[in-house]
Order: C-alpha cells, then sequence, then structure tokens
C-alpha cells in the first residue's frame, strides 16, 4: 500500500489508523476519535499534508478495497450526494448547490459491497466537483457526454471495471439518473448493470439492422412497467425493510419475472455518438 501517497509508507499506516479509529468509534469527528490530543495532532497533520489531496486518499482507499473484493462475488453501488454549506461559505471556493443559491460540492461515490454476507467492503471510487458560478448556455442537447455531469455513471462503472477487475464477479447498480443510453452503450463487458428506470420506457422485442440509416423491425408492447401477457411469475421472496426517518419499518414481497423484451436503447447501436 502506499501507492496512493506516492509509496510513503508514513503516511499510508496514518492513512489506516484514521479508518481503524472511525470506524471503532463510529464518528467522523477529529476530537472524537482520535481518541487523545496526540491522535488529533496525528490526525490534522495528515489532513494537512500535501500528500493526502482527494484523489490520494480515493486511489489509496481504492487500491485496499480491490484486494478485499478479490475472489468475492461484489454489488458495485454509486449514488450522487450534495455538501452545502449554506450561511457557511464564506472565503471558500464552493459553486452553487442543487438548488442554484447555496454554494457546496458535490461528490459521486462508488462503493463495493459483499454480494453474500453485505458486508461492505470499501470505497471503489469517488468523483468530487463544483458547479460552475457562471450558467451553461449551450443546451444540454448539444453537450458532448464529456461535458455534462452524467458521465459519472459511466466513469464509475470503468472504474469498477478496472479496479475490481479479480472479483469473481462485479453488479454496478445506479438509481434512475442512470438511466441514459451511454451507461448502456459503454458498459464495461467485464461487469453487470443494474439501473432504476426513470419512466414507463416502450419496450420492444424482435431484431435490429444497424447502419447508418437504420431500418427497425420490432413489436413494441406499452411500456416495459407493464409486463406482457405471456409473463408470469416466477419467484417471490420477502424483504424486510428498516425503519427510517418518517417511515415504519415494513415487509414486502415482491415477484421477480422474466420477459423476452429488451428496451429500445439497446437494439439502437448506431446512436453511440
Amino acid at each position: 500500500m502506499g501507492a496512493g501517497f506516492c509509496g510513503d509508507i508514513r503516511v499510508s499506516r496514518r492513512f489506516e489508523r484514521i479508518l481503524e479509529d472511525i470506524a471503532g468509534s463510529g464518528t467522523l469527528v477529529v476530537r472524537k476519535f482520535g481518541g487523545d490530543r496526540a491522535g488529533e495532532i496525528a490526525t490534522h497533520r495528515f489532513l494537512g499534508s500535501e500528500q493526502a489531496t482527494p484523489q490520494a486518499i480515493t486511489e489509496e482507499a481504492a487500491q485496499r478495497t480491490a484486494q478485499a473484493c478479490r475472489g468475492r462475488r461484489v454489488v458495485a453501488a454509486q449514488d450522487t450526494t450534495e455538501i452545502n454549506f449554506a450561511g457557511r461559505d464564506k472565503g471558500r471556493k464552493l459553486g452553487p448547490g442543487g438548488d442554484g443559491t447555496s454554494l457546496g460540492f458535490f461528490i459521486h461515490l462508488l462503493v463495493a459491497v459483499d454480494a453474500d454476507d453485505e458486508a461492505l467492503l470499501g470505497v471503489v471510487g469517488a468523483k468530487i466537483w463544483t458547479r460552475a458560478l457562471a450558467e451553461v448556455k449551450t443546451h444540454r442537447h448539444k453537450r458532448s457526454l464529456e461535458d455534462k455531469e452524467s458521465v459519472r455513471w459511466v466513469d464509475a462503472a470503468q472504474s469498477a471495471a478496472q479496479r475490481l477487475a479479480n472479483a469473481a464477479s462485479v453488479v454496478v447498480v445506479g438509481d434512475r439518473e442512470n438511466d441514459i443510453y451511454q451507461a448502456f452503450a459503454r458498459k464495461p463487458g467485464n461487469v453487470d448493470l443494474i439501473t432504476r428506470a426513470r419512466g414507463p420506457t416502450a419496450s420492444w422485442s424482435g431484431a435490429a439492422s444497424c447502419s447508418k440509416r437504420p431500418t427497425v423491425s420490432l413489436r413494441r408492447s406499452k411500456s416495459m412497467w407493464r409486463p406482457p401477457p405471456a409473463s408470469r411469475v416466477r419467484q417471490t421472496h420477502a424483504i424486510e425493510r428498516p425503519a427510517w426517518p418518517f417511515r415504519s419499518a415494513r415487509r414486502q414481497s415482491p415477484n421477480q419475472d422474466w420477459r423476452q423484451t429488451q428496451d429500445w436503447r439497446q437494439t439502437q447501436d448506431w446512436r453511440q455518438t
């Protein structure tokens, strides 16, 4: 280890100690997980080090996660969160938050979970960015994927494929924002992708011919959310959902079925521009 910190084993060991203290104490408050004054000062020195950049910390954590995932069936879950500094943004180099007014920054995190025992294995990747203060005038349909924030979903799948190459299998999971054509078109071959649909997307069955001017011969069903008559329930299992703020604990029994249909976007390889 230590590659993320330019091979400095001392910085790597301090990083490992901080991770152990955080896991043992269950808090991110330096004064609490540091244990004593010496531990608190050591943590602040680590965070103030020129070697402990966000990129270096992420790379070091990803290497540790890759070792933990070796030979395992892994679920790589990703999502975006906002760190908002409303009222505390003076002197900080921040950009507009999600509301367009408060200043803050965004983090897109990719974590690995063991598919068998549901153990959290660690961080696989993280993208941190701020939005520009000036409004983007070019319409999103005229911008390339690399110029959009949506590229984070594609980059996360690429990171999972590269860093978890020694895992037995990798399934990347994304929320509704991951339901974009490029996420499927650029999916690495050594990972599977599960995405929550943004809406009742039309589904098709049949074959498609791809060329410069494609001719598609497909039979359209009403919606991928409406199962065709030929589908039937294959399996039912119960899921215990724990209580959350403003939501009580409950038990659900979703059905699983398999259908001979596919998303229409997967048949249009000619749109990979």
